[in-house]
């Protein structure tokens, strides 16, 4: 009990980690109502589930198809610099996020971006998948930079279209 208030070792999220793998609804419900609590719309509860799944299949695929231990923050990095022209830390920044809101930035994005990652993120994990081979970690990073690349403009044209701020979601002031 003293670890889990102490959150020694991470016993905190170990615990809630065992929890989550026991009763995956119950985490699911949790998640939601979480989501709710902010306001959040379906739609974008929707999505965001969606994208969780999407980036475990992402990390898991990253994991097999790795000579070493991928470069899960180079990779990452490089699909917000592809889509966003920032990196996490910049986003965060951009967002006026605190340390423990940083953990959880994907909350803090709109659904267009959301959106977004998990297409580039999909697209790279069926290239690695596909490639057939195990993969260096530079060459996993240029694969999501290169998803990320293909898949920017239409988000950015997206969000100008519907004159939103693509990382926000909050409406642009009309000029």
């Amino acid at each position: 009990m003293d670890n889990l208030r102490t959150n020694k070792d991470g016993a905190r999220k170990k615990l809630r980690g065992e929890l989550n793998l026991e009763n995956p609804a119950g985490a699911m419900e949790d998640a939601v109502s979480g989501y709710r609590k902010k306001r959040c719309s379906d739609e974008w509860i929707n999505t965001r589930l969606k994208g969780v799944g999407n980036r475990l299949i992402f990390s898991n695929t990253m994991a097999d198809t790795c000579n070493t231990r991928p470069d899960f923050a180079g990779a990452t990095n490089s699909g917000y610099k592809e889509m966003f022209d920032m990196v996490k830390s910049e986003i965060v920044r951009y967002l006026g996020l605190t340390k423990a809101q940083a953990r959880k930035m994907r909350d803090y994005l709109s659904q267009l971006a959301l959106q977004g990652i998990s297409l580039y993120e999909v697209a790279a994990t069926q290239k690695m998948q596909e490639s057939g081979r195990i993969l260096t970690r530079k060459e996993q990073v240029r694969i999501v930079q290169d998803c990320a690349a293909m898949v920017a403009p239409s988000i950015h044209n997206l969000a100008a279209y519907l004159g939103i701020d693509l990382v926000s979601g909050k409406k642009l002031i009309a000029e």
